[in-house]
């Protein structure tokens, strides 16, 4: 039961010079929960009793709070606190734990107090209780020097391989300050907080050039400030971007591609390696060719071309490049020679007015020009597939051009 201020209770007034140093004892308590202020109000003999317990707050000499026992026993006592309290103040009296209770604790608070218990015969007690009042922080936030104003939430990048990164961990309130760390893998990588300016804490993580085996690396940032409250903490994972490691084109084992005219040909490119998976583009000696599809799994690309090959692709270069997308100055090629075997041709430009000799098993074929030279092709009615270089052998071994004709002759 709460009574009025006891300060002239009994024609006395409570004298604070009495209050003599006591032992200290540290309590914590964090925001907005509870804690009590331990006081023994036990009599240190058996035949005494106690009167009048009394708790001061700081230098302030008027009690916060007081328990009336003088003419009554200790649980029937009256109580009184001070009305800056709002109710938030008991006495505890349980034989296990005495002392006064503060709920709903604020940082206000926080501070020294004194417990003044009198008894009947024995000397006045004093204790002294120093309360710490902790402040969780309020939120944590992690930045990167690549996008200083962008909050990352769960994964940071991606960043390209070599990047060298700084990964700040900025925390807000807390009290105390908090400490702010940085971990991997409860490994311990730095407690250092560069920046403490009024409310914020902030630790910069550097780290070395970043390789492969960074990715998918986890690192956490962790704010803490009591052991009463769960710390503070964001995971974040590094993510990566790079270039193949290596691209192939297929070449059959032979250093070039043989391939037969007008025969649809498909020919494949794999590029390995890459995050994301490369993009695979080909070329035809410069020409851009589009007739492609690719697949792509993990960081492996496929990518198949459909090749129709014509007389004048032979050793001509087939390429196929891959790049990553976002970095193209990072790329791999893989180029072979095309080998084209085609239907056996002879042919002789030029020719004016001359003849040919017919061949067994040839159609010859003639055109004539404006300028009234002819240009004369034999083709064999058997396919026979040769190569371009072979057939510009044969074509000085077999074909024959006969001497002018007479004037007077017929021409073709």
């Amino acid at each position: 039961m709460l009574t009025a201020s006891p300060f002239n209770h009994c024609g006395a007034m409570l004298d604070e010079r009495r209050l003599l140093p006591g032992p200290l004892t540290e309590v914590k308590g964090v925001a907005g929960g509870r804690v009590l202020l331990p006081c023994d109000f036990d009599p240190p003999i058996s035949n005494d009793s106690t009167h009048l317990v009394l708790f001061y707050h700081g230098g302030i000499g008027t009690p916060i709070y007081s328990v009336d026992a003088r003419s009554v026993s200790v649980d029937r006592a009256s109580h009184w606190a001070e009305e800056s309290l709002g109710g938030r103040a008991y006495m505890k009296l349980d034989q296990s734990q005495r002392g006064l209770v503060l709920e709903e604790v604020q940082l206000e608070d926080e501070g020294d107090y004194r417990c003044r218990v009198d008894f009947l015969e024995s000397p006045t007690r004093n204790i002294r209780i120093r309360l710490h009042v902790v402040v969780p922080p309020r939120s944590l936030t992690i930045t990167t020097d690549y996008a200083p104003k962008s909050r990352v939430s769960r994964v940071a990048g991606p960043f390209p391989e070599g990047a060298e990164i700084t990964l700040s961990c900025q925390v807000l309130g807390g009290h105390p300050r908090p400490q702010v760390t940085w971990w991997h893998e409860g490994s311990l990588l730095d407690d250092v907080s560069e920046v403490k300016t009024g409310q914020v804490t902030r630790n910069a993580l550097s780290l070395p050039p970043l390789t492969r085996g960074d990715l998918n690396k986890t690192l956490t940032c962790q704010a803490s400030n009591s052991d009463l409250t769960m710390p503070l903490s964001q995971a974040i994972t590094i993510d990566m971007i790079y270039g193949p490691t290596w691209v192939g084109l297929e070449t059959e084992g032979r250093g070039e591609l043989r391939v037969g005219e007008g025969v649809a040909r498909t020919v494949t490119c794999e590029a390995w390696g890459a995050r994301p998976p490369a993009v695979i583009q080909w070329w035809l000696e410069g020409e851009t060719l589009t007739h492609t599809t690719q697949v792509e799994s993990g960081e492996v690309s496929r990518s198949t071309l459909t090749l129709v090959p014509e007389p004048r692709h032979h050793g001509l270069s087939l390429t196929c490049r891959a790049s990553t997308p976002g970095l193209p100055h990072i790329a791999l090629a893989s180029s072979t020679k095309l080998a084209v075997l085609y239907w056996r041709r002879t042919e002789t430009n030029d020719i004016h007015r001359g003849q040919v000799k017919n061949m067994t098993g040839t159609r010859p074929h003639m055109d004539m020009s404006s300028e009234g030279k002819a240009s004369i092709s034999v083709a064999t009615t058997v396919p026979l597939l040769r190569s371009a270089q072979q057939e510009r052998q044969m074509l000085r071994k077999k074909l024959m051009v006969l001497p002018q004709r007479d004037e007077s002759s017929s021409s073709f």
